[in-house]
């Protein structure tokens, strides 16, 4: 008897009592794992579930029990399994559930953000951004800053399986977006991908997207936000904080460890942060712009090119247009609708020559008279004020202020000396007045009229001294 175990002695001393029990154990042991897929569906709960069980064995365990058990068995089917993380190994990355939001000042809608959360699993230095939406240009954006925010590269990043970085999902061989892939080859960094419905494969990041909802929103909410930059200014205030608090029964904070143990492990940062480059085919139009179809804005090219069939390579910031492999023209990216990006050297002699008038002024024609002279400024202005619409006057103005160049500022500024007493100031009036050297005419008749002639038929000014003198002398 010494050598029978504590179930067998029962068996001695309790026979049917031990019988009852271990068939009713093995009675619900059997429809557990039935009953616990069945709790998963909608409308199904623990108490109909008895109620069926208790139909088909009437003797059988009371409801508390019956729920103890299941308990009990999804408690052993959720064992967790504890990893040791290595420094520098892997970047944890998930958008968080909940969003954050800031308020138009424009219209006084209040905007939502979702909010992305980066995890390194063995600091647990976290990085924290809000976003203007999900798209896959933004994320590799935030990724971009999140790595410049970590001053390195970790291994590798692993992800849920986003549709902005798996077009196929698959245990075991996913697909990863080709943008994805560049990204990677970019930073030299592998992209893996957490199973399907297993957040725990990522177990890190979605503890601190818990820890951000009781860290950063709990504090970001009770601050009012106007844009999104003045949103994520707040984000990174609180991001700091918690990176910089020591983690709970630990003497370190999250930074610390990271500094001490991680960065020094990461890989080097590429000279330039990654940028999503897309193409697109247009034909140049007979104004010699091209539309780039996603903003529906047009930019131009060099006019020789209409016709032709280019190449629009862009990304955020710039759009690249390509002839035959050659680029011709670079513009920034200007996202207004039906808009116009032009370069002046893109346009036909005669398109420049209406872009230069297009962009006159009053201001600057006065300004090149008054270089000229007082006379030509005087004229100038006289023909703006004689017109309520001042641009049609803007041929006038130029074609006097070009006389200079065909006929010397000089002689300009005296033509215009003689026209000024007269009441038709014109272009023409002018030209004739140069073309027909009329100008000289009137300065050589000065000169031979101003000119001192000397012989004896002319007293000079002395002669009426000696007259003056000699009469008041007598009186």
């Amino acid at each position: 008897m010494l050598l029978l175990d504590d179930s067998a002695l029962s068996l001695l001393f309790y026979p049917h009592e031990g019988q009852s029990r271990d068939l009713k154990r093995e009675q619900i042991e059997g429809l557990i794992p039935d009953y616990i897929e069945r709790l998963n569906k909608t409308h199904i709960t623990r108490e109909l579930l008895w109620q069926e069980y208790r139909k088909l064995y009437p003797e059988g365990y009371k409801y508390s029990r019956f729920c103890e058990y299941i308990t009990r068995k999804i408690e052993l089917s959720n064992a967790v399994m504890h990893f040791d993380h290595k420094p520098g190994e892997c970047l944890e990355i998930d958008f968080a559930g909940d969003k954050l939001s800031y308020v138009n000042l424009d219209s006084g809608e209040i905007i939502e953000c979702p909010v992305l959360v980066c995890t390194l699993p063995y600091s647990n230095l976290t990085y924290i951004e809000a976003l203007p939406n999900q798209t896959q240009t933004q994320l590799i954006g935030a990724l971009n800053r999140c790595l410049a925010f970590l001053g390195g590269v970790p291994r590798s990043i692993k992800s849920d399986n986003l549709k902005q970085v798996v077009t196929k999902a698959n245990r075991y061989e996913p697909i990863i977006s080709e943008i994805i892939d560049q990204f990677a080859l970019h930073y030299t960094v592998s992209i893996t991908v957490a199973r399907i419905v297993k957040p725990r494969d990522k177990a890190s990041v979605e503890r601190h997207v818990g820890i951000a909802y009781q860290r950063i929103y709990a504090l970001v909410e009770q601050q009012q936000c106007y844009s999104l930059k003045d949103l994520n200014a707040k984000i990174m205030t609180h991001l700091n904080t918690l990176n910089n608090t020591p983690m709970q029964r630990k003497e370190h904070s999250r930074n610390e460890l990271f500094l001490e143990m991680e960065k020094p492990l990461l890989g080097l940062l590429p000279l330039e942060p990654f940028e999503i480059k897309h193409q697109a085919m247009a034909k140049v139009a007979r104004n010699y712009h091209v539309i780039l179809g996603e903003d529906w804005h047009l930019y131009s090219v060099p006019f020789q090119y209409i016709g032709k069939q280019v190449m629009l390579v862009y990304n955020d910031s710039h759009v690249e247009i390509y002839y035959q492999n050659n680029r011709i023209t670079l513009h920034g990216r200007n996202y207004q609708r039906h808009g116009y990006s032009t370069h002046e050297n893109h346009m036909p002699a005669k398109h420049q020559a209406v872009t230069q008038m297009r962009g006159y002024t009053p201001e600057y024609f006065l300004s090149q008279a008054q270089r000229i002279g007082p006379n030509t400024k005087q004229v100038i202005q006289k023909i703006i004020d004689a017109k309520f619409f001042t641009e049609q006057t803007f041929n006038t103005c130029l074609g006097i202020i070009r006389l200079q160049t065909k006929y010397t500022a000089e002689r300009l500024e005296k033509a215009c000396q003689m026209v000024l007493p007269t009441c038709h100031i014109t272009y023409r009036t002018i030209n004739t007045i140069l073309q027909n050297n009329r100008d000289k005419v009137i300065e050589s008749q000065t000169k031979n009229i101003t000119a001192e002639k000397k012989h004896g038929n002319i007293r000079g000014k002395e002669n009426y001294r000696t007259l003056f003198d000699d009469n008041y002398n007598q009186n």
